[in-house]
């Protein structure tokens, strides 16, 4: 693993990809991965990013609809829609969560 700070961030580059969730809990200890909003990895496909704000931006990169598992409730930015427990993702559906 290296870690170089870059602006008011961290890189953190890591050499290896264990068969468990090594790797996964590593990192949620390196980082903040979204854990206010989600209870449950993301599927392959879907990626977040996590904003200083405390929001979270959510993209389904994938054709097929995915599901999602939310810890509490949350609301769309975009379209002011209401989330809460399993939510699923139309394909390339992207959300704003706060």
């Amino acid at each position: 693993m290296t870690q170089k700070k870059l602006g008011r961030g961290v890189v953190v580059k890591l050499g290896f990809w264990p068969g468990d969730e090594s790797l996964l809990r590593l990192i949620r200890q390196l980082i903040s991965d979204g854990g206010e909003f989600l209870s449950a990895p993301l599927p392959a496909g879907v990626l977040a990013v996590p904003h200083s704000d405390h929001s979270l931006f959510i993209i389904n990169t994938t054709g097929k609809q995915m599901a999602i598992e939310l810890s509490r409730a949350a609301a769309d930015r975009f379209s002011d829609t209401k989330l809460s427990g399993r939510s699923l993702l139309r394909p390339f559906q992207v959300l704003w969560l706060e």
